[in-house]
């Protein structure tokens, strides 16, 4: 079994680890880590931080001329 120390403090796994301890202390049951990417991507937008940093920031990457955003992560646990 991998601990979320392990996996180091930027893994998904240790993400989605703090996430649960969040949502279990705060009562928070129905918080998603996808919650918390698109709140970082609004207020980065609000701060006017380029689309290329807050890509970078949230691990996406553009795509084609439009620059739509993927997400590379997994799916929220």
């Amino acid at each position: 079994m991998t601990l979320a120390s392990d996996a180091g403090p930027g893994s998904w796994l240790a993400v989605t680890h703090a996430m649960r301890i969040v949502r279990e202390s705060q009562g928070l049951n129905d918080l998603t880590v996808h919650d918390l990417r698109r709140t970082v991507r609004t207020r980065m937008a609000e701060l006017r931080i380029p689309k290329e940093i807050n890509a970078r920031v949230l691990n996406s990457e553009t795509q084609n001329q439009n620059r739509s955003m993927i997400s590379k992560g997994p799916p929220d646990l």
